[in-house]
């Protein structure tokens, strides 16, 4: 079962009166959110209730929501998500983090979010629009443990960062994933919006001068200029270093390799070439590269799940000298009866080394990216030394 915990408890200090019963349209702003929330495939929803708690249940409609209150929501959002988790069903298997003062999220994206975990097997899952990061987020259950440790405002940011490779993103055409209403100017202006039936993306670049989280922000690069770095006498590449997927750690990777002296092909039909100022050549294709890889090329795939079966059947099918996958344990595992039930053998599938990379502990998307570079080096100084 999918539930949601929807957070409404905080004080509405810059508003000036409470949030969840401000006017939006023909109804309050928390109408719509919740309203957003039934229309979705969503089976349970918790909502956590602060401030002005007893009036709000007065006001509101509640039918279909399980309310409980937080006494300490002056704790900041974290206090909230513990107690909207504690109450979640023992049949929820992953749930969304919803916020209380974003009313345009459509149900269309909660359905989006639901659908890409159940393909990848993701345990994080957002939404991201125009390329930032935006709201809700869904956790797998097995995450509700670290979820109660979070402290403060920050929300589940820190989840994703202890998570990168088990965080997926999912692009959506919903600007509402990044409108939240925290003053009564912002509010009188979605409001102008709505009944002037304007683009609720024009309330996004409006409001673009409040931080937002980057979906990934760029890696430090190394322009291409077609110089090498020197090795053993030679300008020449070292051999060839394909990452698949455009993500964080094939970021990271790209910089490495380039640095390392290897020719950099970076290649997926999401990759944006600028993210990727230092690989040789980028490319969409995924299916182009199998008349482009030989021994000396070493692949890696990052798609963070999005097309990793496709891309591991390409490179297993090739003589390349490398296949890292970087996913997690689960995921790994699908995949690997997913290429057995193409009629891949045995032998083959145990070509692909995951997770990729050297065990140094790595967490973040550019440690990651090091273990992998470093895995890679290993293997090939292994090569011309045999």
């Amino acid at each position: 079962m999918i539930s949601a915990v929807v957070l409404a408890a905080g004080t509405s200090s810059r508003m000036g009166e409470p949030k969840p019963l401000v006017p939006l349209g023909d109804r309050p702003l928390l109408s719509r959110v919740l309203e957003s929330v039934h229309g979705s495939r969503v089976e349970d929803i918790v909502l956590v209730l602060g401030d002005s708690a007893a009036r709000v249940q007065r006001e509101l409609p509640m039918e279909g929501v399980t309310v409980v209150e937080n006494p300490s929501y002056r704790d900041g959002m974290s206090s909230s998500l513990r107690k909207g988790i504690a109450s979640l069903s023992p049949a929820t298997e992953a749930f969304f983090v919803v916020l209380g003062d974003q009313p345009f999220v459509r149900s269309e994206t909660f359905d989006a979010l639901i659908a890409a975990r159940r393909a990848s097997g993701s345990r994080i899952v957002l939404p991201t629009y125009g390329g930032v990061r935006g709201n809700p987020v869904l956790l797998d259950r097995s995450l509700s443990a670290e979820a109660d440790t979070l402290t403060g405002d920050r929300g589940c940011r820190a989840l994703h960062e202890r998570h990168p490779t088990e965080t997926l993103e999912v692009p959506v055409d919903d600007p509402g994933v990044l409108i939240d209403l925290d003053t009564p100017e912002e509010v009188e202006r979605a409001r102008e919006i709505l009944r002037e039936h304007g683009p609720l993306s024009a309330l996004v670049e409006e409001f673009a001068r409040r931080p937002l989280e980057p979906a990934r922000p760029p890696a430090a690069s190394l322009p291409n200029t077609g110089a090498r770095v020197h090795r053993e006498g030679s300008e020449e590449a070292v051999g060839t270093l394909v990452i698949v997927g455009d993500s964080r750690v094939s970021e990271s990777l790209s910089v490495l390799g380039r640095l390392l002296g290897f020719r950099v092909i970076v290649a997926g039909p999401d990759v944006e070439p600028r993210r990727y100022p230092s690989a040789d050549e980028v490319m969409q294709d995924v299916g182009e590269l199998a008349n482009r890889l030989d021994s000396s090329s070493y692949a890696v795939v990052a798609t963070m799940a999005a097309y990793d079966l496709r891309a591991l059947a390409t490179l297993l099918r090739s003589p390349v000298a490398y296949v890292g996958l970087v996913a997690n344990r689960r995921r790994a595992a699908s995949v690997r009866d997913a290429l057995a039930g193409e009629g891949f053998s045995a032998e083959t599938i145990a070509r692909i080394q995951s997770p990729a990379g050297l065990d140094i502990r790595a967490v973040t998307p550019e440690e990651i990216g090091l273990s992998v570079a470093a895995d890679v080096v290993m293997r090939r100084r292994s090569r011309s030394e045999s």
